[in-house]
């Protein structure tokens, strides 16, 4: 069915039937059970630097690294931030502070390509870089512990029995081109 889009990007709550939203995806913890929730993939949170941050910074070995490092922070809160991960040794904390602290992904991802620091950002955000070498990945046998952001992605759809044609093509699009792995997690080639 031919399917016309109209795209709302934000990072705050929308109701999807206040607004007349036919689908939305989320990323995280799901709260609104009248909606019907389809799991897209794993969300996924790497820390990468671009080449010339690392270049005149130094290298990681270790979680504890970070402490010395400019560290770009996405927050929602005022206060002090940890970064969960575990490796190899077990989990690590580590509270990590930098010359930026913002609510916007997109903002600390511009932030890490210029070079100012150390990210912790989803894979779907920075993956291409990441493969492109634009920004490499640091600790990587250290992942994010998984917290609330961590969860998942899903195409969400309200609950009723006419699920229009173009909203169920839309969606089962969306399933396969996140099947088995996300476009952004795949080898270049």
């Amino acid at each position: 069915p031919e399917v016309r889009i109209e795209l709302t990007l934000t990072d705050n709550f929308v109701d999807l039937l206040e607004v007349g939203a036919d689908v939305a995806v989320r990323v995280g913890e799901l709260e609104d059970s009248s909606l019907i929730a389809r799991r897209l993939a794993a969300n996924r949170r790497i820390l990468c630097a671009s080449p010339d941050y690392l270049a005149g910074a130094g290298t990681l070995d270790r979680p504890s690294d970070l402490i010395a490092h400019n560290c770009l922070v996405y927050t929602r809160h005022q206060g002090s931030v940890d970064w969960n991960l575990e490796g190899p040794d077990g989990p690590k904390e580590v509270r990590v502070t930098g010359s930026l602290r913002t609510n916007n992904t997109e903002a600390l991802h511009a932030a890490a390509l210029g070079g100012l620091g150390i990210v912790l950002l989803p894979s779907w955000l920075v993956g291409h870089e990441v493969q492109s070498g634009r920004l490499v990945q640091i600790l990587g046998h250290y992942r994010a512990s998984p917290s609330a952001l961590d969860t998942s992605i899903y195409a969400l759809y309200p609950a009723n029995r006419h699920l229009s044609s173009k909203v169920r093509a839309f969606v089962d699009f969306l399933v396969e081109r996140f099947s088995p792995a996300p476009y952004w997690e795949e080898a270049p080639g």
